[in-house]
This record gives structure tokens, sequence and C-alpha cells, in this order.
């Protein structure tokens, strides 16, 4: 067993707050209503947003949703980490055959039992995985154009994060 987790794309590989945003078509998705995140200003020269994939690539951790649950006893330590984010197309939006982009590969080094009740104001009130670094996969290199049944084997809804089978596992795993 493996989680995958769906993730906003990050023009900075993980590591910081994007960069001009609004110019960014890959960035899009951060300015619909629908994602749940603070979203960044239009014209922002550095990201005024918050959300986790801005610092993914150090904390090295991502938050159960919705708020105020836990990810149970199915997420384990040392199971890996497969990261997507959506596809947009050449002009900024969803692609219609939502097709997803494999960057990122860890493992999971512990799971919280429990919320948190203190901590940064997009924090509180969630608890995370925690993974060994992730292996940010360089650009030329990412999967592209995968869909929700490669990864998943159904349609992908609103959870960010999903656990395959160890045959989704070997399958991912032979694309790197």
């Amino acid at each position: 067993m493996a989680i995958i987790i769906r993730t906003l794309f990050n023009n900075q590989d993980w590591a910081a707050p994007c960069t001009n945003t609004y110019k960014d078509r890959r960035c899009h998705l951060c300015f619909n209503p629908n994602v749940r995140i603070k979203p960044p200003k239009i014209g922002d020269d550095k990201c005024s947003g918050d959300c986790w994939e801005r610092y993914i690539g150090i904390n090295f951790r991502w938050g159960c949703t919705p708020k105020g649950k836990i990810f149970g006893t199915r997420a384990k330590t040392e199971i890996k980490v497969f990261l997507v984010y959506k596809q947009v197309t050449e002009r900024g939006e969803i692609s219609s055959w939502k097709l997803y982009t494999l960057w990122g590969i860890g493992e999971v080094t512990s799971v919280d039992d429990s919320i948190l009740l203190n901590g940064r104001v997009g924090e509180m009130g969630y608890s995370f995985i925690h993974f060994k670094s992730l292996k940010i996969i360089s650009l030329a290199k990412r999967v592209h154009n995968l869909t929700a049944y490669q990864l998943v084997s159904k349609k992908w809804g609103r959870q960010a994060f999903r656990y395959i089978d160890s045959q989704k596992e070997a399958y991912l795993m032979g694309l790197l």
C-alpha cells in the first residue's frame, strides 16, 4: 500500500512561495475559489497566498483533510508517498481530461495521531503525515498525462489523497 497526494503546482519546486503566480498558467488553480487555500493576489511577484505546497519540499509533511480529521490506521510509516498535480491547458484551465503530472516521491516517517491545537493559522486543526526528504523529479523527467484511473483506478473526487494498492505502487515506480 502507498499514498498518492494531489497537490497544487509550485513553480519553486515546492521549496518556497511561487513567483509571478498570475502570469504562470500552472498556478491558475490557486485563484479558483473552490480550492481551499488563501489565494495569492493578482500581480504578486512573490505569492502572498498560504498553502501547504509552499514548503512541502522543506517541511516534508502533508495534512489530512477535511479539517479535524486524522489519517488513521491505513497511513503507516515506511510506505511510499507519490505526489501529483493537475495539469492545465495552454490557457491556464484545468484539462478537460483531468490529467495529472507525477512530480515527487517520498516515504512516510510518522503519522500524527491528533490534530494540531497550536501553530500556524493554516495548520491548526489538521493532523499531518511526515516524510523522509522528498525526491522532487526534475521538470524534464516528470511523468505527464496520467489519468485518475491510472493513478487510483477510478475517478478522483475532492479528497487530496488516496491510498493505492501494491499494483498501482509498482506501476508508478515503473514510470519513474
